[in-house]
């Protein structure tokens, strides 16, 4: 039986209302890098659009721009409210 474990890349952004969690296969350290920083440029460059919507509209507009996302999550900041997963 093989023991082959998958290895994930991953980012946590925040908004003023979410924290967004997304993560992805492995692309290798310098690779993921680069894509943590382009997570982080887009959901900064957004950040007016998605603190006026639902928790799964910013999943949805995450998982357009990044169809290669394994699973995205959309938590509210403040420890109430909703949440929202998204897993492709």
């Amino acid at each position: 039986m093989s023991d082959v474990s998958t290895q994930m890349g991953g980012a946590c952004c925040r908004t003023s209302n979410w924290e967004v969690r997304v993560f992805w296969l492995t692309l290798g350290e310098n690779a993921d890098f680069r894509q943590s920083s382009r997570v982080g440029q887009f959901i900064a460059r957004s950040e007016k659009s998605f603190d006026k919507r639902k928790a799964s509209a910013v999943a949805k507009l995450v998982a357009e721009e990044f169809p290669s996302f394994t699973t995205i999550t959309v938590v509210a900041r403040h420890n109430y409210g909703e949440a929202a997963w998204l897993k492709n």
